[in-house]
């Protein structure tokens, strides 16, 4: 059964899947999406912790998340950690709105044809 994000404000109301992060990268790559790229990182972390919490990293199948795709939505949260970190210092930080922060688009693309490719 697909993991469900809890809907709220900003976030993805989308069952998750590799074919709906797929759309979600696409449709921020080609500016016809709504979500932030926040919101973005936040429905993967929520589907990581999810997975870690309950220990299904070694069932992921069952929760219909394959391989490729529990490797994309890590390195999506791995990633926005460390481009926060690079990109700003922390009095900025402390001063930005998350939301309209925007992850270089050569890893976006580079995620999509990750998940398009297996």
């Amino acid at each position: 059964m697909p993991y469900q994000s809890k809907a709220g404000l900003g976030e993805i109301p989308l069952p998750f899947s590799k074919q709906n992060l797929r759309k979600v990268i696409r449709d921020i790559i080609i500016n016809n999406s709504s979500y932030s790229h926040e919101a973005l990182v936040e429905w993967c972390s929520q589907l990581s912790d999810h997975i870690l919490w309950n220990e299904l990293d070694s069932h992921l199948e069952e929760i219909g998340i394959d391989e490729i795709t529990f490797e994309v939505i890590n390195d999506i949260e791995g990633q926005w950690d460390s481009f926060l970190v690079d990109e700003y210092d922390a009095d900025e930080f402390y001063s930005i709105d998350l939301s309209k922060v925007q992850l270089p688009e050569k890893w976006l693309k580079d995620w999509y044809i990750r998940l398009s490719n297996y």
